[in-house]
């Protein structure tokens, strides 16, 4: 039973592992603006909202999308305070026009403020 568990495991990490793009040179501004984002989030830097469009979407594996209107209200209240962000895959990018579409999988390591309720 371990053995077939232990190859379950190393398939899933192979083909996980194979889903990581490679980006082409024209893409290289557009991962140095994905490494700006990051340090912004990182360093709780609000200047952050000077850099994202308008209409910018935030997906999150639970589901979750904020628009920016959410994300800077979130961002300014502290609600979550990143400590650590390691980007771990980008798995899609998608152009039109001048628009890209980015997925990528990222681990956060940080502080999320709650509320107690009374």
């Amino acid at each position: 039973m371990k053995k077939g568990s232990l190859f379950i495991l190393l398939f899933s990490f192979t083909f996980w592992s194979c889903q990581n793009i490679r980006t082409s040179p024209k893409d290289e501004k557009l991962v140095e603006s994905i490494k700006l984002l990051d340090s912004y989030l990182q360093n709780n830097d609000d200047h952050i909202a000077d850099i994202l469009c308008s209409d910018v979407s935030f997906g999150h594996s639970n589901g979750w999308v904020q628009n920016l209107e959410d994300f800077k209200k979130d961002f300014s209240s502290r609600k979550v305070v990143y400590k650590q962000i390691r980007q771990l895959e980008i798995s899609e990018i998608k152009r039109y026009k001048n628009i890209a579409s980015v997925r990528r999988t990222k681990r956060f390591l940080g502080v999320i403020k709650t509320r107690i309720l009374n």
